[in-house]
């Protein structure tokens, strides 16, 4: 629930947005396949410039760290 909803402006990357949504992690930016693969239709090549408007989906830290990085879920993937 405390996901949030980024509208693309120019010069968006998925890099830079995971630098600025997951600052208070180390290596934030190094996160940017998270936002990739939380889409609805994953983003499968992240070189591939962002379409200006599209909205994408920001897991919260709280789910990035609480959900995604489970030991549960590191134990059966």
């Amino acid at each position: 629930p405390d996901n949030r909803v980024h509208v693309v402006q120019e010069g968006d990357t998925l890099f830079n947005l995971a630098g600025k949504y997951f600052r208070p992690l180390p290596r934030a930016c190094g996160f940017w396949w998270v936002i990739a693969d939380f889409q609805q239709d994953p983003i499968i090549d992240p070189t591939l410039k962002l379409d200006m408007g599209r909205m994408l989906v920001i897991p919260s830290i709280r789910t990035l760290t609480g959900e995604i990085f489970s030991e549960d879920r590191r134990r059966f993937h």
